[in-house]
């Protein structure tokens, strides 16, 4: 797809078919993430991918909310992949000191799930991506992660089982975009 297309097209899927999504098509998303850019060249994501039904259930009951209804398609989707922030692995302390100082990570962590679902736009998958979760610490433990390793954002991917919107509400360019501001001001004149 071309790439303009991709991003036009992209959109968060919350309703999904129960077909199973082939392991080429998800290492192809996480190859793509895996090139975005980040602080200090940190790299401070991991990828932890659940696609086995049973885990990947379990999952979705620490995510998902029924009395809040929020992230009910995380039990719908056929994969579930955990964006984990892990600055333990950088050889650099400095460069994991500074990172997690000055609070760059999770912009990294942004950008590479960014990048991830717009691979999956790119081959038919659709992704929607979730911050909230329900009970951080009993999903934590269920994955067992280390000290250092924490779920950041969780990502739910699957083929698209609903009608796409006919567009999608978003402010113009003028509305969002403006050149050298206050350049042109009476006080620079």
């Amino acid at each position: 797809m071309e790439f303009r297309n991709c991003v036009e097209n992209r959109r968060s899927v919350r309703q999904f078919r129960s077909d199973p999504v082939r392991r080429e098509d998800i290492l192809y998303c996480l190859d793509a993430a895996r090139l975005a850019p980040s602080s200090l060249n940190c790299q401070p994501w991991r990828f932890l991918v659940l696609d086995d039904p049973q885990l990947k259930n379990r999952a979705a009951a620490c995510i998902s909310n029924p009395l809040l209804k929020s992230n009910l398609h995380a039990r719908q989707a056929p994969v579930l992949i955990m964006v984990l922030s892990d600055l333990t692995e950088n050889p650099n302390p400095l460069y994991r000191t500074a990172v997690k100082k000055f609070g760059m990570y999770p912009y990294d962590l942004g950008a590479a799930v960014q990048t991830l679902c717009l691979a999956a736009a790119d081959i038919g998958l659709g992704t929607c991506i979730m911050s909230t979760i329900r009970n951080r610490k009993q999903l934590q433990d269920l994955l067992g992660l280390t000290p250092g390793q924490e779920v950041c954002l969780v990502v739910a991917m699957g083929y698209a089982d609903d009608v796409p919107p006919a567009s999608r509400e978003r402010l113009s360019l003028e509305e969002i975009c403006q050149f050298n501001p206050g350049l042109n001001s009476d006080k620079n004149n």
